[in-house]
């Protein structure tokens, strides 16, 4: 589930970033974005569900509240027995989404809930360990699954390549690149 994957309004002006993806005035962003992420579902056997709410770069705010309520719904009409969300460690829509599901964490019975570091900024000093020290003051506990995850890393690459506009943007001058990305994920079980 894709929470900031809505369209925004037809009068917004192209973003850096998305010029910096290679989109030129008047492209379906949203649209080449959606192509590329049915394309990496694909390859790892997933499919998509993409929520109404635009990228922090659209400018639009949305309230967690309004989140929270949106993921609750769909989490317990799909009822999947684990829940995958970031840890917040610092872009706004990262921060939102794992803000907007420890909202909802303790009101759906049955599913286990993961955090996971966010390539990129995973590499930021502290982040993690701040992030961990917040959700511990909200009286949740983190804990390293016992479950032996299964990663591929050639399908993990062949996946994150189908992102071909985000991973040109992170190739620009002054940006980090992607190669992070390639690395093995961190998870935690987050519990009351």
């Amino acid at each position: 589930m894709t929470v900031f994957a809505g369209r925004p309004k037809i009068s917004t002006a192209l973003t850096e970033w998305d010029r910096s993806s290679g989109f030129i005035e008047g492209d379906d962003v949203v649209g080449a974005r959606r192509l590329e992420d049915q394309a990496a579902l694909r390859i790892v056997g997933a499919s998509a569900i993409w929520l109404p709410y635009c990228d922090s770069q659209y400018r639009q705010n949305h309230p967690t509240c309004k989140i929270s309520r949106t993921l609750r719904f769909v989490i317990q009409a799909i009822g999947p027995t684990i829940v995958l969300f970031p840890l917040g460690l610092f872009h706004s829509d990262h921060v939102l989404t794992s803000e907007a599901c420890l909202r909802v964490i303790g009101e759906i019975n049955g599913c286990t809930w993961i955090t996971y570091e966010e390539a990129l900024y995973r590499c930021i000093s502290d982040l993690a360990f701040c992030r961990h020290q917040y959700f511990k003051a909200l009286g949740l506990s983190l804990r390293i699954p016992d479950l032996a995850y299964y990663r591929n890393p050639v399908l993990k690459s062949a996946a994150m390549h189908c992102y071909r506009s985000q991973l040109r943007a992170l190739n620009t001058m002054g940006r980090p690149g992607y190669f992070d990305a390639l690395n093995q994920e961190r998870y935690w079980v987050v519990a009351p």
